[in-house]
């Protein structure tokens, strides 16, 4: 199951959760408040690439990973 980040629309905590993909989209209750008004965000993490060492290649057109 993967993690996803969640903010609380009733009292802006934000949080992680374990949840499955076919509920990823529904809301969830928040842990601080008990509100049933956690919205999924957008993520800012991503999964590791063996080898990536995050930094801009010189004269790269396509971002960090070096391709293009």
């Amino acid at each position: 199951m993967p993690v996803y980040e969640y903010v609380c629309k009733a009292c802006d905590h934000e949080f992680e959760k374990l949840t499955p993909l076919a509920s990823a989209h529904l809301t969830s209750e928040c842990p601080k408040c008990g509100a049933k008004k956690g919205e999924r965000v957008l993520s800012m993490t991503s999964p590791g690439v063996a080898g990536s060492t995050g930094k801009a290649v010189k004269g790269s057109s396509c971002g960090h990973m070096g391709f293009g």
